[in-house]
């Protein structure tokens, strides 16, 4: 057989985060940042907003 009967052609690059994704050794890792990211992000926007953590009141400027 020659060469040019044996040309094959390979399927398109996936995109980078579908191929983190996808690699098994990175897989959960990738999942439990996403959770610790969203738990982290959760509380700071609840510390600015109803927790007052940079009212006046809470800090303490004569240090």
């Amino acid at each position: 057989m020659s060469t040019s009967m044996m040309e094959t052609t390979l399927p398109a690059k996936q995109p980078l985060l579908q191929r983190i994704w996808k690699n098994p050794a990175l897989e959960h890792y990738v999942r439990l940042v996403i959770l610790v990211s969203s738990i982290n992000l959760g509380w700071l926007v609840y510390g600015m907003t109803e927790g007052g953590w940079f009212s006046a009141g809470n800090l303490n400027l004569q240090a």
